[in-house]
């Protein structure tokens, strides 16, 4: 498991919708987190892991000639 910080500055002041996500992990969404000036606002989310499907994988290589 890993935990992480993140600290973003210099957002105006107002309202917010806050999506926090990673691949393999479902997406969490904080909505109204009000942002004002001169506070901290903290946020904590915890990530639940998530399959994720992909479509096709194509796997190709070359191989060069062989000179007897």
């Amino acid at each position: 498991m890993r935990n992480g910080q993140f600290i973003i500055i210099n957002i105006p002041p107002g309202v917010y919708n806050v999506r926090i996500s990673f691949i393999g992990y479902e997406t969490v969404i904080f909505q109204d987190v009000n942002i004002i000036v001169d506070q901290t606002t903290e946020i904590s989310a915890s990530l639940n892991p998530q399959s994720v499907e992909v479509t096709d994988i194509i796997v190709s290589a070359e191989s060069p000639m062989i000179r007897k």
